[in-house]
């Protein structure tokens, strides 16, 4: 009913907008032409999902991020390699496929007025919230909760998606009806019994960051939100609330970034008014520090330490841990508010790749001194340059360490064993899509796999059976490229050496995603 043809802009030929196309669909698994040999204990799926589809008859999203969502899977057995892929059937999907338009305002498109409506109609719209025209098109991460999956976007639902025919179960959940909550993060964090926090904004006079802890689901149950329950409730600490996409966590602490880029909450009410996307009220505030909160995990109590530092701007945390009485935390970080801006569409088709973020080491001392003199540096760690200096009482002013001199982003690491610990490799992507990047902390030190004409998706670690090193492991990517002739394939790295031990190469249009996972075969 819902089948799609690739379409193809003719008016972007450029090499990196050739990877954002709308792509047809595979919903039917076809077998890849492997080219190496795959580890024999790869067993499972890595599962993708990304904003592919573009454009919904004459209407055309703005940014990256906004197309609807596609669900990726590259299922791994016995040394062989399938790949299919399904549009998600979200509301918002079959809405807009069965209006032929766009239907559903998101981040960075503001739906086109409905053609049926009167003018009248469309002026008393501007002043009412319509709850059911909030977006259920996530095209951001997939997340284990208990036995089932699910895609989350940045908004409070989240979809329960079949992991092995990509078929939508059309089960939506939404954690807002259990708390006052109008987005969440799609990076839950998970901790070892099953059990998974998250974070999300009430955006009102007195807006609120909450951390919200959501217990293991039992088997068959109704709905995996339903014993969610606030941890701890964060006041803004300004009058705008700060745009976040994830959080930290070490063993005994969350670690909450305040940065500043803000969501103007006047520019956000009138929106409906201005004809205004959410992405336009976003605001970079050179002028405003990025504050640290950290929070005790068992008692949900906020540490009275005033963290601040650089203003800066960043999707990602990469891990975050605890050394000797420092909170140690590791992110993306850009220097500017540019990141979104630079992810249209209209600037990527161009060719213009946007400068991307450095990996950024921030150490926090978890108590002051309160006798040292204004201007001491707190940090005793002797083997980090990270600075927090005394300000005040329980005032900290931190600058970072750069780990490494190249761009890393869509970060990922070794993290069924080592996230909340002290670790010492991160695997990432450079210079958007065109590298993949594997970062040693310890000797601050990198390499790269680059391949011409080919552009790869967040690179995922797998660890072996057994290992018994950090890296013991392979790194899978999905890679897309930018010539006819040459398929797109699933990349196999060995993650020590960081060299290609396989390919998968696929008949299929595979694009680019944005995150995903890879699921064992039990």
């Amino acid at each position: 009913m819902f089948s799609r043809k690739c379409k193809v802009d003719q008016d972007y030929k450029t090499e990196l907008g050739s990877i954002f196309q709308t792509p047809e669909e595979v919903r039917t698994p076809v077998s890849a032409n492997v080219k190496g040999e795959v580890p024999h204990w790869l067993r499972g799926s890595l599962l993708r999902v990304g904003s592919n589809m573009f454009e919904v008859g004459e209407d055309r999203y703005n940014h990256w991020f906004d197309g609807l969502a596609l669900l990726l899977r590259f299922n791994i057995s016995e040394g062989g390699v399938t790949f299919q892929s399904q549009y998600l059937r979200s509301d918002t999907y079959k809405k807009s496929l069965e209006a032929n338009r766009i239907i559903l305002s998101e981040a960075g498109t503001r739906a086109p007025p409905d053609p049926c409506k009167s003018i009248f109609q469309r002026i008393f719209s501007c002043y009412t919230d319509n709850k059911d025209a909030k977006t259920d098109n996530n095209a951001i991460s997939w997340v284990q909760l208990g036995e089932d999956f699910y895609v989350y976007g940045e908004s409070t639902r989240i979809k329960r998606v079949d992991k092995n025919s990509l078929d939508d179960l059309n089960q939506k959940f939404d954690l807002s009806k259990y708390m006052a909550l109008h987005t969440s993060t799609a990076h839950p964090q998970e901790v070892a019994n099953g059990d998974t926090y998250n974070m999300g904004s009430n955006l009102a006079l007195k807006s609120s960051y909450k951390i919200v802890k959501i217990p293991t689901p039992n088997p068959g149950c109704d709905d995996p939100l339903k014993d969610a329950s606030v941890v701890c409730s964060i006041p803004v600490s300004k009058f705008h609330p700060s745009y976040y996409h994830s959080f930290g966590m070490s063993e005994n602490y969350f670690l909450f970034t305040e940065q500043s880029l803000v969501i103007n909450l006047m520019k956000l009410k009138t929106r409906n008014i201005t004809n205004s996307s959410i992405m336009d009220c976003f605001e970079f505030r050179k002028g405003q520090p990025t504050r640290f909160i950290v929070v005790k995990r068992e008692t949900g109590e906020i540490l009275p330490i005033k963290y601040t530092t650089i203003p800066f701007f960043m999707f990602h945390h990469i891990n975050t841990y605890e050394e000797d009485g420092h909170l140690v935390a590791d992110v993306c970080g850009y220097i500017d508010g540019n990141a979104f801006p630079h992810l249209y569409l209209n600037r990527l088709r161009k060719g213009i790749v946007p400068k991307g973020p450095q990996p950024w080491r921030f150490v926090l001392p978890l108590t002051v001194d309160q006798s040292s003199p204004i201007g001491t540096e707190c940090v005793q760690l002797s083997n980090m340059t990270a600075s927090a200096v005394k300000k005040g009482d329980n005032s900290l002013y931190c600058m970072y360490e750069p780990l490494i001199d190249y761009e890393l982003e869509l970060p990922r690491i070794n993290y069924d064993h080592y996230n909340t610990k002290p670790y010492r490799y991160a695997y990432g992507m450079g210079r958007l899509f065109q590298d993949l990047v594997k970062m040693d902390i310890e000797q601050k030190t990198y390499k790269l796999w680059h391949e011409e004409h080919c552009f790869a998706s967040e690179p995922v670690f797998v660890p072996a059976p057994d290992a018994k090193q950090e890296d013991e492991g392979v790194v899978l990517s999905a890679v897309t490229t930018s010539q006819e002739s040459k398929q797109a394939f699933l990349l196999i790295l060995d993650a020590q050496s960081f060299t290609e031990i396989a390919r998968a190469e696929v008949p299929s249009d595979v694009p680019v995603s944005v995150h995903g996972m890879f699921a064992r075969d039990q």
